[in-house]
């Protein structure tokens, strides 16, 4: 079963915090992110495999060619040709070097991330600097991780 209600109760915190999707706070040029307040106007043109019970959050096309879909389960990447997926569960911890020599959140046009997953695996994505990555790092990976969203009193 799909759940449109966590999907809901992450969309109305989003719009809490950060106010405006079409207007999110970055240092790029355009904002290449987009957030999926109505789920009708995701298209996947990527054609990534979601899980059957997942639903898109917000997606992130530069024009570099690097992608990100975050979705109520996971993140996808195609991060310098190469696709990853990571379950939210898998997260183990953030490459802290790779993190500092990439600046803060607010500098640059993008912020590039690399996750270290529980078997082993990294993640790498790439996407807009600031409230977008803000978005991405702390509200999706961190809290999803620690079941924040799980129940509506999680919100």
């Amino acid at each position: 079963m799909m759940d449109i209600h966590k999907h809901n109760r992450i969309v109305k915190k989003l719009k809490e915090v950060y106010g405006d999707f079409s207007n999110l706070k970055t240092n790029n040029d355009n904002l290449n992110t987009r957030i999926y307040a109505d789920l009708d106007s995701f298209n996947n043109e990527q054609k990534l495999e979601l899980l059957d019970d997942e639903l898109p959050i917000l997606d992130c096309k530069l024009k570099n060619g690097n992608y990100l879909l975050a979705t109520t389960k996971s993140l996808y990447s195609i991060y310098n040709g190469i696709s990853y997926t990571m379950l939210y569960s898998d997260f183990s911890k953030i490459d802290r070097t790779y993190f500092f020599e990439n600046g803060q959140l607010a500098e640059g046009k993008t912020r590039v991330f690399r996750y270290f997953l529980k078997k082993g695996d990294d993640f790498l994505y790439e996407i807009d600097s600031f409230y977008p990555a803000d978005i991405v790092h702390n509200r999706l990976v961190l809290s999803m991780r620690f079941g924040k969203y799980d129940s509506p009193a999680g919100v």
